[in-house]
Protein backbone atom coordinates (compact mmCIF):
# COMPACT_ATOMS: atom_id res chain seq x y z
CA UNK A 1 0.00 0.00 0.00
CA UNK A 2 1.75 3.04 -1.18
CA UNK A 3 0.45 6.52 -1.67
CA UNK A 4 -0.58 8.25 -4.71
CA UNK A 5 0.48 12.13 -4.17
CA UNK A 6 -0.16 14.91 -5.87
CA UNK A 7 -1.57 18.59 -5.54
CA UNK A 8 -5.54 19.02 -6.76
CA UNK A 9 -4.84 22.67 -6.85
CA UNK A 10 -2.56 25.06 -6.49
CA UNK A 11 -2.68 24.89 -2.51
CA UNK A 12 -3.76 21.56 -1.98
CA UNK A 13 -2.18 18.19 -1.48
CA UNK A 14 -3.71 15.09 -1.71
CA UNK A 15 -1.78 11.51 -0.50
CA UNK A 16 -4.35 8.47 -0.72
CA UNK A 17 -4.08 4.54 -0.24
CA UNK A 18 -6.93 3.03 -1.62
CA UNK A 19 -7.59 -0.11 -0.12
CA UNK A 20 -10.40 -2.43 1.04
CA UNK A 21 -8.59 -3.56 3.71
CA UNK A 22 -10.27 -2.01 6.78
CA UNK A 23 -13.62 -1.21 7.81
CA UNK A 24 -12.57 2.04 9.00
CA UNK A 25 -10.88 5.02 6.86
CA UNK A 26 -9.01 7.70 7.98
CA UNK A 27 -8.96 11.69 6.84
CA UNK A 28 -6.24 13.71 7.65
CA UNK A 29 -5.61 17.56 6.98
CA UNK A 30 -2.68 19.43 7.96
CA UNK A 31 -1.03 22.81 7.56
CA UNK A 32 2.58 23.25 8.44
CA UNK A 33 4.64 26.06 9.18
CA UNK A 34 8.44 26.17 10.55
CA UNK A 35 8.36 25.96 14.02
CA UNK A 36 9.25 28.96 16.60
CA UNK A 37 8.63 29.12 19.79
CA UNK A 38 5.30 32.11 20.16
CA UNK A 39 3.48 29.87 17.30
CA UNK A 40 4.11 26.63 19.11
CA UNK A 41 2.68 27.80 22.35
CA UNK A 42 -0.32 30.09 19.83
CA UNK A 43 -0.43 25.94 18.32
CA UNK A 44 -1.26 25.01 21.96
CA UNK A 45 -4.35 27.65 22.35
CA UNK A 46 -5.93 27.76 18.93
CA UNK A 47 -6.37 23.60 18.73
CA UNK A 48 -8.32 23.45 21.67
CA UNK A 49 -10.30 26.62 20.76
CA UNK A 50 -11.02 25.22 17.31
CA UNK A 51 -12.17 22.26 19.01
CA UNK A 52 -15.29 24.28 20.78
CA UNK A 53 -17.29 24.99 17.72
CA UNK A 54 -17.64 26.21 14.33
CA UNK A 55 -20.70 28.80 12.53
CA UNK A 56 -22.63 25.84 11.31
CA UNK A 57 -22.16 24.09 14.69
CA UNK A 58 -21.59 26.29 17.47
CA UNK A 59 -21.05 24.21 20.44
CA UNK A 60 -19.23 20.57 21.27
CA UNK A 61 -22.72 19.64 21.25
CA UNK A 62 -23.71 20.72 18.19
CA UNK A 63 -20.30 18.77 16.73
CA UNK A 64 -20.65 15.51 18.48
CA UNK A 65 -24.39 14.99 17.35
CA UNK A 66 -23.23 15.79 13.47
CA UNK A 67 -20.23 13.06 14.01
CA UNK A 68 -23.22 10.54 15.29
CA UNK A 69 -24.98 11.14 12.44
CA UNK A 70 -21.84 10.44 10.60
CA UNK A 71 -22.12 6.73 12.33
CA UNK A 72 -20.03 7.39 15.53
CA UNK A 73 -17.23 9.09 13.35
CA UNK A 74 -14.49 10.55 15.47
CA UNK A 75 -12.89 14.11 14.91
CA UNK A 76 -9.97 15.97 16.82
CA UNK A 77 -7.84 18.75 16.29
CA UNK A 78 -4.18 18.93 17.22
CA UNK A 79 -1.17 20.94 17.17
CA UNK A 80 2.25 19.45 16.87
CA UNK A 81 5.60 19.68 16.44
CA UNK A 82 7.68 17.52 13.73
CA UNK A 83 11.76 17.72 12.60
CA UNK A 84 11.24 21.86 12.74
CA UNK A 85 7.50 22.21 11.54
CA UNK A 86 4.45 23.11 13.57
CA UNK A 87 1.49 21.52 12.04
CA UNK A 88 -2.15 22.07 12.52
CA UNK A 89 -3.97 18.46 12.41
CA UNK A 90 -7.89 17.46 12.19
CA UNK A 91 -7.50 13.86 11.78
CA UNK A 92 -10.83 11.39 11.53
CA UNK A 93 -11.74 7.79 11.76
CA UNK A 94 -14.88 6.90 10.25
CA UNK A 95 -16.05 3.75 8.72
CA UNK A 96 -16.25 3.30 5.32
CA UNK A 97 -19.25 4.59 3.54
CA UNK A 98 -20.00 0.85 1.63
CA UNK A 99 -21.23 -0.10 5.40
CA UNK A 100 -23.77 2.78 5.75
CA UNK A 101 -27.33 1.02 5.51
CA UNK A 102 -29.22 4.11 4.74
CA UNK A 103 -26.50 5.55 1.85
CA UNK A 104 -24.75 8.31 4.26
CA UNK A 105 -21.66 9.57 2.44
CA UNK A 106 -19.52 9.37 5.27
CA UNK A 107 -16.24 10.33 3.99
CA UNK A 108 -18.31 13.74 2.04
CA UNK A 109 -20.15 14.25 5.48
CA UNK A 110 -17.00 14.63 7.33
CA UNK A 111 -14.69 16.43 4.85
CA UNK A 112 -17.44 19.05 4.74
CA UNK A 113 -17.61 19.38 8.86
CA UNK A 114 -13.43 19.77 9.12
CA UNK A 115 -13.88 22.14 6.38
CA UNK A 116 -16.45 24.12 8.64
CA UNK A 117 -14.01 23.86 11.78
CA UNK A 118 -10.71 25.03 9.80
CA UNK A 119 -12.35 27.48 7.49
CA UNK A 120 -15.50 28.85 9.52
CA UNK A 121 -14.57 28.94 12.99
CA UNK A 122 -16.75 30.23 15.97
CA UNK A 123 -15.94 34.25 16.43
CA UNK A 124 -17.10 37.55 17.31
CA UNK A 125 -17.08 40.33 14.61
CA UNK A 126 -13.79 38.00 13.15
CA UNK A 127 -12.21 37.67 16.42
CA UNK A 128 -12.14 34.38 18.20
CA UNK A 129 -14.36 35.05 21.45
CA UNK A 130 -12.02 36.31 24.35
CA UNK A 131 -14.30 33.89 26.62
CA UNK A 132 -13.53 30.80 24.82
CA UNK A 133 -9.74 31.83 24.54
CA UNK A 134 -9.39 32.71 28.09
CA UNK A 135 -11.26 29.51 28.73
CA UNK A 136 -8.80 27.31 27.08
CA UNK A 137 -5.83 29.32 27.77
CA UNK A 138 -6.45 28.01 31.85
CA UNK A 139 -7.29 24.67 30.08
CA UNK A 140 -3.54 24.44 28.35
CA UNK A 141 -1.93 26.04 31.47
CA UNK A 142 -3.38 23.30 34.32
CA UNK A 143 -2.09 20.70 31.28
CA UNK A 144 1.24 22.39 31.67
CA UNK A 145 1.70 22.42 35.14
CA UNK A 146 0.11 18.82 35.38
CA UNK A 147 3.34 17.70 33.39
CA UNK A 148 5.06 17.19 36.16
CA UNK A 149 2.97 14.75 38.00
CA UNK A 150 3.75 12.16 35.31
CA UNK A 151 7.92 11.97 36.24
CA UNK A 152 8.44 9.86 33.93
CA UNK A 153 7.61 11.69 31.17
CA UNK A 154 8.77 14.89 32.61
CA UNK A 155 12.55 14.00 33.21
CA UNK A 156 12.52 13.06 29.30
CA UNK A 157 11.06 16.26 28.11
CA UNK A 158 13.93 18.02 30.84
CA UNK A 159 16.58 16.14 29.40
CA UNK A 160 15.55 17.09 25.99
CA UNK A 161 15.32 20.66 26.30
CA UNK A 162 18.10 20.60 28.01
CA UNK A 163 20.18 18.98 25.05
CA UNK A 164 18.34 22.02 23.11
CA UNK A 165 20.18 24.66 24.87
CA UNK A 166 21.39 27.44 22.81
CA UNK A 167 18.34 26.89 20.39
CA UNK A 168 16.05 30.02 20.46
CA UNK A 169 13.65 28.79 18.61
CA UNK A 170 13.07 25.40 21.10
CA UNK A 171 9.58 25.95 23.40
CA UNK A 172 10.63 25.20 27.45
CA UNK A 173 8.01 24.10 29.62
CA UNK A 174 8.88 27.04 32.06
CA UNK A 175 8.69 29.20 28.72
CA UNK A 176 5.15 27.67 28.01
CA UNK A 177 4.16 27.78 31.56
CA UNK A 178 5.15 31.68 31.76
CA UNK A 179 3.77 33.05 28.83
CA UNK A 180 0.55 31.41 28.20
CA UNK A 181 -1.71 34.13 29.68
CA UNK A 182 -0.06 36.66 27.69
CA UNK A 183 -2.14 35.37 24.31
CA UNK A 184 -5.11 37.39 22.98
CA UNK A 185 -7.70 36.83 20.94
CA UNK A 186 -6.40 39.42 18.68
CA UNK A 187 -2.97 37.49 18.61
CA UNK A 188 -4.98 34.25 17.88
CA UNK A 189 -6.77 35.26 15.40
CA UNK A 190 -4.16 36.90 13.72
CA UNK A 191 -1.71 33.80 13.93
CA UNK A 192 -5.03 31.36 12.56
CA UNK A 193 -5.08 34.08 9.48
CA UNK A 194 -1.42 33.95 8.75
CA UNK A 195 -1.31 30.31 8.89
CA UNK A 196 -4.04 29.71 6.46
CA UNK A 197 -2.58 32.01 4.16
CA UNK A 198 0.82 31.05 4.00
CA UNK A 199 0.56 27.40 4.44
CA UNK A 200 -0.51 24.58 1.54
CA UNK A 201 -3.68 22.03 2.72
CA UNK A 202 -1.90 18.31 3.04
CA UNK A 203 -4.51 16.01 3.10
CA UNK A 204 -4.52 12.42 3.75
CA UNK A 205 -6.91 9.68 3.04
CA UNK A 206 -7.03 5.83 3.06
CA UNK A 207 -9.99 3.85 2.55
CA UNK A 208 -11.85 2.65 0.06
CA UNK A 209 -13.07 5.81 -1.65
CA UNK A 210 -12.14 5.88 -5.33
CA UNK A 211 -8.91 8.98 -5.60
CA UNK A 212 -11.00 10.94 -7.93
CA UNK A 213 -13.99 10.92 -5.88
CA UNK A 214 -12.27 12.03 -2.35
CA UNK A 215 -10.43 14.96 -4.63
CA UNK A 216 -13.98 16.17 -5.33
CA UNK A 217 -15.21 16.04 -2.25
CA UNK A 218 -12.27 17.99 -0.63
CA UNK A 219 -12.50 21.03 -3.56
CA UNK A 220 -15.96 21.10 -3.15
CA UNK A 221 -15.47 21.29 0.26
CA UNK A 222 -12.24 23.91 0.86
CA UNK A 223 -13.41 26.06 -2.61
CA UNK A 224 -11.78 29.43 -1.53
CA UNK A 225 -9.01 28.08 0.55
CA UNK A 226 -6.00 30.91 0.21
CA UNK A 227 -3.01 29.19 1.40
CA UNK A 228 -0.52 29.66 -1.38
CA UNK A 229 3.28 29.45 -0.41
CA UNK A 230 4.65 26.16 0.09
CA UNK A 231 6.68 26.32 3.44
CA UNK A 232 10.64 25.32 2.95
CA UNK A 233 11.96 23.46 6.22
CA UNK A 234 15.29 23.34 7.25
CA UNK A 235 17.03 20.30 6.93
CA UNK A 236 18.43 19.33 10.20
CA UNK A 237 21.83 17.73 10.23
CA UNK A 238 22.74 15.62 13.70
CA UNK A 239 22.97 17.77 16.45
CA UNK A 240 26.35 17.64 17.66
CA UNK A 241 27.68 17.69 20.82
CA UNK A 242 27.92 20.43 23.39
CA UNK A 243 29.46 20.66 26.41
CA UNK A 244 28.82 18.21 29.34
CA UNK A 245 25.78 19.47 31.82
CA UNK A 246 24.09 17.58 34.32
CA UNK A 247 20.86 19.36 36.08
CA UNK A 248 19.49 17.58 39.38
CA UNK A 249 15.69 18.37 40.63
CA UNK A 250 14.55 17.53 44.11
CA UNK A 251 10.95 16.20 43.68
CA UNK A 252 9.12 14.95 46.53
CA UNK A 253 8.61 11.12 45.30
CA UNK A 254 10.38 8.07 46.33
CA UNK A 255 12.00 7.08 42.76
CA UNK A 256 14.19 8.51 41.24
CA UNK A 257 14.49 9.56 37.50
CA UNK A 258 17.48 9.35 35.42
CA UNK A 259 18.05 10.82 32.03
CA UNK A 260 21.16 10.09 29.73
CA UNK A 261 21.03 12.49 26.69
CA UNK A 262 23.72 11.56 24.13
CA UNK A 263 24.47 12.40 20.30
CA UNK A 264 25.25 9.64 17.78
CA UNK A 265 25.72 11.64 14.92
CA UNK A 266 23.43 9.27 12.69
CA UNK A 267 20.07 10.98 11.44
CA UNK A 268 18.02 10.53 8.25
CA UNK A 269 19.86 14.14 6.71
CA UNK A 270 22.64 12.07 6.33
CA UNK A 271 21.33 8.43 5.45
CA UNK A 272 22.45 6.83 9.12
CA UNK A 273 19.08 6.35 10.44
CA UNK A 274 18.75 2.83 9.81
CA UNK A 275 22.04 1.63 11.40
CA UNK A 276 20.88 3.61 14.87
CA UNK A 277 17.41 2.77 14.84
CA UNK A 278 18.75 -0.93 15.33
CA UNK A 279 21.67 -0.19 18.01
CA UNK A 280 18.93 1.43 19.51
CA UNK A 281 16.50 -1.54 19.09
CA UNK A 282 19.62 -3.97 20.84
CA UNK A 283 20.55 -1.34 23.22
CA UNK A 284 17.23 -0.42 25.43
CA UNK A 285 13.93 -0.32 23.28
CA UNK A 286 12.93 -3.66 23.49
CA UNK A 287 12.62 -5.89 26.67
CA UNK A 288 15.59 -8.67 24.97
CA UNK A 289 17.53 -5.45 24.89
CA UNK A 290 21.01 -5.25 26.61
CA UNK A 291 19.50 -2.40 28.93
CA UNK A 292 16.80 -4.49 30.50
CA UNK A 293 18.29 -7.69 30.44
CA UNK A 294 21.53 -6.04 32.54
CA UNK A 295 20.95 -3.29 34.17
CA UNK A 296 17.58 -3.94 35.22
CA UNK A 297 16.81 -7.85 35.47
CA UNK A 298 20.47 -9.18 35.92
CA UNK A 299 21.87 -6.16 38.29
CA UNK A 300 18.49 -5.04 39.58
CA UNK A 301 19.76 -1.78 39.83
CA UNK A 302 16.45 0.07 38.11
CA UNK A 303 12.61 -0.56 38.11
CA UNK A 304 12.50 0.51 34.53
CA UNK A 305 15.57 1.15 31.70
CA UNK A 306 15.00 1.98 28.47
CA UNK A 307 16.30 3.80 25.73
CA UNK A 308 14.96 5.59 22.24
CA UNK A 309 16.27 7.59 19.42
CA UNK A 310 15.62 10.11 16.88
CA UNK A 311 16.00 10.12 13.52
CA UNK A 312 15.59 13.86 12.78
CA UNK A 313 18.17 15.18 15.47
CA UNK A 314 20.10 11.65 15.80
CA UNK A 315 19.96 12.07 19.23
CA UNK A 316 19.85 8.66 21.79
CA UNK A 317 18.36 9.07 24.94
CA UNK A 318 18.47 6.72 28.25
CA UNK A 319 15.72 6.68 30.36
CA UNK A 320 15.14 4.69 33.75
CA UNK A 321 13.28 4.90 37.04
CA UNK A 322 15.91 4.13 40.36
CA UNK A 323 16.64 4.42 44.21
CA UNK A 324 18.32 7.67 44.21
CA UNK A 325 21.72 5.93 45.73
CA UNK A 326 22.04 3.52 42.73
CA UNK A 327 22.49 6.92 40.43
CA UNK A 328 26.36 6.63 39.91
CA UNK A 329 26.32 2.77 39.10
CA UNK A 330 23.21 2.69 37.17
CA UNK A 331 24.68 5.87 34.66
CA UNK A 332 28.55 3.73 35.10
CA UNK A 333 26.33 0.28 33.99
CA UNK A 334 24.67 2.06 30.93
CA UNK A 335 27.41 3.57 29.54
CA UNK A 336 29.33 -0.10 30.03
CA UNK A 337 26.71 -1.37 28.23
CA UNK A 338 27.37 1.67 25.67
CA UNK A 339 30.79 0.55 25.33
CA UNK A 340 29.99 -3.29 24.77
CA UNK A 341 28.32 -2.02 21.00
CA UNK A 342 31.23 0.14 20.67
CA UNK A 343 33.43 -3.46 21.25
CA UNK A 344 31.42 -4.83 18.99
CA UNK A 345 29.63 -7.21 21.11
CA UNK A 346 26.53 -8.38 19.89
CA UNK A 347 25.42 -11.65 20.55
CA UNK A 348 23.63 -13.41 17.16
CA UNK A 349 20.61 -13.68 19.54
CA UNK A 350 20.24 -9.95 20.61
CA UNK A 351 21.22 -8.92 16.67
CA UNK A 352 18.26 -11.56 15.45
CA UNK A 353 15.73 -10.54 18.22
CA UNK A 354 16.37 -6.92 17.35
CA UNK A 355 15.86 -7.44 13.72
CA UNK A 356 12.63 -9.85 14.39
CA UNK A 357 11.08 -7.28 16.80
CA UNK A 358 11.66 -4.56 13.73
CA UNK A 359 10.70 -6.37 10.98
CA UNK A 360 7.42 -6.84 12.98
CA UNK A 361 6.83 -3.16 14.22
CA UNK A 362 7.30 -2.52 10.32
CA UNK A 363 5.05 -4.66 9.23
CA UNK A 364 2.05 -3.32 11.99
CA UNK A 365 2.15 -0.34 10.29
CA UNK A 366 -0.24 -2.07 7.75
CA UNK A 367 -2.60 -3.08 10.54
CA UNK A 368 -3.67 0.68 10.67
CA UNK A 369 -5.03 3.57 8.18
CA UNK A 370 -3.68 5.96 10.78
CA UNK A 371 -0.19 4.09 11.15
CA UNK A 372 -0.23 4.44 6.77
CA UNK A 373 -0.58 7.97 7.61
CA UNK A 374 1.54 8.81 10.34
CA UNK A 375 4.31 6.89 8.49
CA UNK A 376 3.38 8.55 4.89
CA UNK A 377 3.40 11.84 6.40
CA UNK A 378 6.35 12.23 8.52
CA UNK A 379 8.51 11.77 5.85
CA UNK A 380 6.56 14.07 3.36
CA UNK A 381 7.62 16.94 6.09
CA UNK A 382 11.01 15.36 5.58
CA UNK A 383 11.20 15.80 1.70
CA UNK A 384 12.00 11.69 2.07
CA UNK A 385 10.39 9.37 -0.28
CA UNK A 386 10.44 6.07 0.62
CA UNK A 387 7.79 3.19 1.06
CA UNK A 388 7.56 0.94 4.57
CA UNK A 389 8.95 -1.90 2.39
CA UNK A 390 11.73 0.10 1.58
CA UNK A 391 12.86 1.45 5.24
CA UNK A 392 12.12 -2.01 6.45
CA UNK A 393 14.94 -3.50 3.80
CA UNK A 394 16.89 -0.96 5.29
CA UNK A 395 16.63 -1.96 8.66
CA UNK A 396 17.64 -5.84 7.62
CA UNK A 397 20.37 -5.05 5.41
CA UNK A 398 22.00 -2.82 8.61
CA UNK A 399 25.05 -4.94 9.92
CA UNK A 400 26.59 -5.78 13.21
CA UNK A 401 29.79 -3.74 12.04
CA UNK A 402 27.71 -0.58 11.14
CA UNK A 403 26.19 -0.59 14.74
CA UNK A 404 29.38 -1.11 16.49
CA UNK A 405 31.42 2.27 13.94
CA UNK A 406 28.29 4.26 14.72
CA UNK A 407 28.53 3.32 18.60
CA UNK A 408 31.79 4.60 18.68
CA UNK A 409 30.90 8.01 17.72
CA UNK A 410 28.02 8.14 20.44
CA UNK A 411 28.98 11.22 23.07
CA UNK A 412 27.23 11.86 26.11
CA UNK A 413 26.36 15.64 26.97
CA UNK A 414 23.61 15.95 29.37
CA UNK A 415 22.04 13.94 32.69
CA UNK A 416 19.04 15.25 33.82
CA UNK A 417 17.97 13.54 37.46
CA UNK A 418 14.88 13.85 39.23
CA UNK A 419 16.34 13.32 42.71
CA UNK A 420 13.47 11.23 45.25
CA UNK A 421 13.27 12.73 48.45
CA UNK A 422 10.17 11.13 49.44
CA UNK A 423 10.53 8.75 52.39
CA UNK A 424 7.94 6.60 51.37
CA UNK A 425 8.70 2.77 49.81
CA UNK A 426 7.54 0.88 47.24
CA UNK A 427 6.32 3.90 45.02
CA UNK A 428 8.57 2.75 42.33
CA UNK A 429 7.26 -0.26 41.12
CA UNK A 430 4.64 1.46 40.36
CA UNK A 431 5.82 3.47 37.52
CA UNK A 432 7.30 0.54 36.28
CA UNK A 433 5.54 -0.12 33.20
CA UNK A 434 4.19 3.79 32.89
Amino acid sequence: MIPQKSFIADNIRLSSIHTDKFKTESLTVSLSLPVTKRDYLLGLVLSGVMRRGCERFPTMAHINRQLDELYASTLDIQSSTYAGSLSLVLSAELIDSAFAIDGTDIVGGVTELMADMLLRPKNENGIFPRTTVESEIALVKDALLAEKNNTRAYAATRCRELMSRGRDTYPTLEYLVSNVESVTSEELTDYYRRLLSSAPLSVFYVGREDRSNIAKKILSAFDGYSGKAVPVFEKRKPASPLEFVSVTEDMPVSQGKLVLGMRTGAAIANGKHAAAIVLNEILGASPASKLFLNVRERLGLCYYCSSSYSMTSGNLTVSSGIDVGNKDRTVKEILAQIDELKKGNISDTEFSAARKSLEYSYVQIYDSPFSLQGFYSGREILGIDETVDECKQKLLAVTKQEICELAKDITLDTCFFINGISANAGDGEEDEND
